[in-house]
């Protein structure tokens, strides 16, 4: 039967308390940012403060660490001017940013509520999809920040690859605007058009031929007119690393959890140091593990398993093979470094694992199941515990007060390492350059941001 044709599963107004009941987990997991409120590390030391200080038209199409982000310029642009009009309190500027952050992170579970595809065919399907996302491990990163919005409109567009063409204006209309604002928000979404390509071409159905015309568009802006090279990217990887940091952060970690893949990973920085024996049996093994994912998703190239997984892939390839932020080898296999490019890859991959339990006739449904639950349980984990240095921070209305008292005082925002010039002195910004780079610069320029990237990650990686 054609999943488009089946009654629904919810009706509306359980959608509506699904995706309410969705968002309260989501706030529950950094209580005390969502109590407080709070600026994470670039959204207010960059996107926000960088905003404060220029104008309009400079602060929205700024393209900063090689790309344009749209989602955290327009967010950081319109809470600073805000603000700057007295519309809205500085006190409450964080919990405004995060509501933004908030209304995109709930995107995918509205595709996945109201979208069509053969694995949505149960409620516990539909469920046991949500629960991947909101649980994803260590997606403590990408949580109510402008900045990683782009991060859940690449797996909004990944979802969309996988779901039933819309059989609604409204729906059309969603996932239009998600298409073309994705790779306007960062270059994760443009890996995926190839994809769209493919599966235009496979389909042969022209809404899928709308839909990757959509996204290269938007795609084809971005790459032309915003995206250059950044001195911090562009640490390609060859095959076996790339493998064994694919294996290591999808294959290890999401099935046993952060304490089992680090003491893997660290075994595996060893062994790509010595480059002996024991570097060639884990990147083979590494390279059996990528290939066998390709071949699952081969054996369901019918469904939707295979557009889950393939997305899954070229996301983590993306990122682990030259997207990360450069950093030193160990940094590669520790899976608290660098989070953020976890979460689109993991969270489809258990999508994927659901999609596959649905399936009863195929051999694979047992296995599919118990993956599924390691998975579940490793983010449950992750979700009780988050990483300490972001699950705490300074108090936002006590930085307020003492910037009243003098407009110099640097606020203090998440991580405490971090702070926000909101002075009353306009200081252009140089060009960016490692060689020239200065922590003397204004803390909004990229500049100053290159010099303390490095930090900050040691910091994160050492909780």
């Amino acid at each position: 039967m054609n999943v488009n044709n089946k009654k629904s599963i919810f009706s509306n107004k359980q959608k509506i308390s699904i995706l309410f009941l969705f968002s309260i987990v989501v706030l529950l997991r950094l209580p005390q940012a969502t109590i407080h409120g709070r600026f994470f590390a670039e959204d207010g030391t960059i996107f926000f403060s960088y905003a404060w200080h220029a104008s309009t038209s400079h602060a929205l199409w700024r393209s900063f660490a090689g790309y344009l982000n749209l989602g955290a310029n327009a967010t950081g642009l319109l809470a600073a001017r805000l603000v700057r009009a007295g519309y809205l309190s500085l006190e409450n500027a964080p919990h405004f940013t995060m509501g933004i952050a908030l209304l995109f992170q709930v995107f995918p579970a509205v595709l996945l509520l109201w979208g069509k595809a053969d694995w949505l065919n149960s409620r516990r399907a539909i469920i046991a999809s949500l629960a991947i996302i909101v649980f994803c491990p260590l997606g403590e990163e990408v949580w109510l920040n402008p900045m990683h919005i782009q991060y859940h409109l690449i797996l909004c567009c990944g979802l969309i690859l996988a779901l039933n063409s819309p059989e609604t204006v409204m729906g059309w209309l969603g996932e239009g605007f998600i298409l073309l604002l994705a790779p306007l928000c960062g270059p994760g979404a443009i890996v995926l058009l190839p994809l769209f390509v493919l599966r235009t071409l496979l389909d042969r159905s022209v809404p899928r031929l709308v839909q990757t015309v959509l996204l290269g568009c938007s795609s084809a802006v971005q790459m032309l007119v915003f995206f250059s090279a950044n001195p911090l990217r562009g640490q390609f990887h060859d095959p076996a690393t790339l493998a064994t940091i694919i294996l290591v952060r999808m294959g290890v970690f999401p099935f046993s959890g952060s304490h089992i893949s680090n003491k893997i990973g660290r075994l595996a920085f060893k062994f790509y140091n010595a480059h002996g024996v024991g570097w060639w049996l884990l990147s083979s093994l590494a390279m059996i593990y990528c290939g066998w994912l390709l071949l699952v998703a081969w054996r369901y190239r019918r469904s939707s398993v295979c557009w889950l997984l393939l997305v899954s892939l070229a996301i983590a390839t993306a990122a682990f093979g030259g997207g990360m932020i450069v950093s030193g080898a160990e940094e590669w296999f520790m899976v608290a470094i660098g989070g953020r490019y976890t979460f689109v890859p993991l969270s489809l991959l258990g999508i994927g694992l659901v999609a596959m339990a649905g399936r009863q006739a195929a051999p694979t449904t047992k296995w599919a199941m118990i993956f599924y639950g390691l998975m579940l349980f490793c983010g449950l984990k992750s979700y009780i515990t988050p990483i300490s240095i972001i699950r705490t921070g300074p108090n936002w209305k006590t930085q307020v007060t003492l910037w009243h008292e003098d407009h110099a005082y640097p606020l203090e925002v998440w991580p405490s390492t971090w702070t926000m010039d909101l002075s009353d002195i306009d200081r252009s910004c140089p060009k960016p350059s490692l060689k020239t780079a200065s922590r003397a610069d204004p803390g909004y320029c990229e500049s100053s941001w290159i010099t303390r990237q490095a930090r900050f990650d040691k910091i994160r990686s050492s909780k």
